[in-house]
């Protein structure tokens, strides 16, 4: 069966966005990898191709594993997160950790973890549509709209995670959720940013010997404030400052956050690429001590804090377009990859990297599921196979008994999730969070494309578009996708790159001269892997013009140089590109036909 969507005359990235739309949001969804604004370098755009041709071609029992897995995940995770909604009954109250028995520890819209509640609800209603879950994603949003004038180092998880989320996943043009993200990251500035250290300050410590003997406050509302101190954590609040500032809002903040990852990196990420978790700072910049305040010991590593690290340089490229941060985020992710093979084989690592494995050490599947997240984003990025296999791998551990929550009395979705080093396993709301947020990412990246109907008496054969055939990004480009048993042969394509040919209909100046023709396969979306000039150079040639009548294709000119290639071809997604020999341009048609 074939099927083909064409598309004449746009440049690469209107080209992907009409497959988009053609193949069901088979590419990445700007909705859940929420975008900086058009003006801002998107450096996954080059990328977008690579992950259409790897979506369509990817088949096979590790497909349907996955697939299985997140259709159970997302199942079990909408009727948790429904009960969630009548256990907590009013907006001002949030589940931040579960005891051990999973029972939800609820707390007003102070905690840090008050952003997760409304994002999943958004997530959800994003997901299926659901008017209930849009509902409960606007009550609850609204219940932390008080926390973008609060003081907190959280503001980023509070804010974005339900007024940012709504406002990128709906689609909103409400200015009023907007102006909300405005506000708060006019707050976490005023109150959090120090221009010469060059960072946000996480919380206030005001004991005398803090390493020693912490004593964390957070009810300071000036960031010259000492001791300044800084987490690893504080990467993932740099969001709300890169939105707000590639979105209409204060420019400096896109600054403010970029310094404040280059000296995260400088100073909280060891030259193995592991993490500190807190480094305080004296006045004049220069770093006083560091220290941990949820690992084991100050030169361990925190698996979370790594986690977070990972999805903070990924997000911080995003935005930027900056190489360094992509960089960044490969080495720290190759770490945490490697770390938890250390540990264990089930890719779900304990809470501290370097503690022993004892009782105090617990698992902790909020840092598995942070790292998926953001290993799906890097895939999408780079189409880099290792961050799909590891996010994968997660995935499916995170799905299995041993984690997920379903069958149990648990309220979280995930079980064995993890505070810090020393707390015992509990779930946590932030490890649903980015638990399901992964998994939707899976699902928009590689979305379940239902079989097509079988054929009945009148059964598609061909389709055609023509257009201006430019140079470059401007050449006619069409795509079409070959369905069928993986390894075999399905049948045979013709493909006609239509120049000179078009005098025959009617098309007597303005055709292009001389087309070329090049057939792209998702094996190597970059290199040709068939090529032709002039029809008529073809081995098989009379088999074309004999085949082309037999399909209803009009008749070529002996000698003629139009352009066509008929092949017997394996399941996958393929390109045709059309283009003028020596640069020439002008009018062409292309056209697809299913032979047999």
């Amino acid at each position: 069966m074939l099927h083909s969507f064409l598309r004449a005359g746009l440049n690469p990235v209107e080209i992907n966005n009409y497959q988009s739309d053609f193949c069901g949001s088979l590419l990445h969804d700007p909705r859940v990898f929420p975008p900086p604004s058009p003006s801002t370098p998107v450096p996954r755009v080059r990328f977008l191709l690579v992950s259409l041709l790897v979506v369509a071609g990817f088949s096979g029992a590790a497909r349907a594993d996955i697939e299985s897995s997140i259709d159970n995940g997302l199942a079990f995770s909408a009727v948790q997160i429904e009960k969630l909604a009548g256990i907590l009954r009013t907006n001002n109250r949030f589940p931040e950790y579960s005891n051990p028995a999973g029972v939800w520890s609820i707390k007003s819209r102070s905690s840090w973890c008050s952003g997760f509640t409304p994002g999943m609800f958004w997530y959800l209603y994003d997901l299926t549509g659901e008017d209930k879950f849009l509902g409960w994603a606007e009550t609850w949003t609204e219940g932390v709209r008080a926390r973008s004038i609060e003081a907190d180092n959280d503001t980023g998880f509070q804010i974005f995670c339900s007024f940012g989320l709504g406002y990128t996943l709906t689609g909103k043009t409400d200015v009023d959720y907007l102006e909300v993200m405005k506000t708060a990251a006019n707050t976490f500035a005023t109150q959090r940013y120090n221009p010469t250290i060059g960072c946000y300050r996480a919380w206030r410590n005001t004991s005398s010997d803090p390493v020693n003997s912490p004593s964390i406050t957070a009810n300071t509302t000036n960031p010259n404030d000492m001791v300044f101190e800084v987490n690893v954590d504080m990467m993932m609040n740099m969001e709300l400052p890169l939105f707000v500032g590639t979105n209409g809002g204060n420019p400096d903040y896109v600054t403010y956050a970029v310094s404040h990852a280059d000296r995260t990196w400088e100073d909280l990420v060891r030259p193995d690429y592991s993490t500190y978790h807190v480094v305080g700072y004296k006045a004049d910049g220069s770093v006083d001590y560091k220290r941990t305040a949820q690992g084991w010991k100050t030169e361990s590593t925190w698996s979370r804090g790594q986690a977070w690290s990972v999805y903070g340089y990924t997000m911080v490229y995003r935005y930027t377009g900056l190489e360094r941060m992509l960089d960044r985020a490969d080495k720290v992710f190759d770490k945490f990859m490697a770390m938890t093979a250390a540990q264990t084989n089930d890719f779900v690592p304990f809470s501290d990297f370097d503690a022993p494995l004892d009782g105090s050490n617990s698992r902790d599947t909020s840092a598995a599921a942070i790292v998926a997240s953001a290993a799906l984003e890097l895939y999408d990025m780079t189409g880099s196979q290792k961050y799909l296999d590891a996010a994968r791998n997660i995935l499916l551990s995170l799905g299995g008994p041993d984690y997920l929550a379903q069958g149990t009395a648990y309220q979280p979705i995930l079980r064995k999730g993890c505070g810090r080093w020393g707390d015992p396993e509990e779930g946590t709301s932030f490890g649903d969070f980015y638990y399901l947020e992964a998994m939707i990412r899976h699902r928009t990246l590689f979305p379940v494309i239902e079989p097509p109907p079988a054929p009945s008496d009148a059964e598609f054969s061909n389709i055609s578009t023509r257009g201006q055939v430019g140079t470059g990004a401007n050449r006619l480009i069409a795509g079409f996708v070959v369905r069928g048993v993986p390894g075999a042969t399905t049948g045979t394509v013709l493909i006609r790159a239509i120049g000179p040919g078009l005098s025959s209909v009617g098309v007597s100046e303005g055709f292009l001269v001389d087309p070329t023709l090049e057939i792209f396969s998702a094996a190597d979306p970059l290199t040709a892997a068939y090529i032709n000039d002039n029809w008529g150079d073809n081995a098989n040639a009379a088999e074309i013009q004999s085949v082309s009548a037999t399909v209803g294709a009009f008749d070529l000119a002996e000698g003629s140089l139009d352009a066509v290639l008929m092949l017997s071809l394996p399941p996958g997604v393929y390109t045709a590109k059309v283009g003028g020999k020596d640069g020439g341009t002008g009018v062409a048609i292309v056209e697809v036909y299913a032979v047999d």
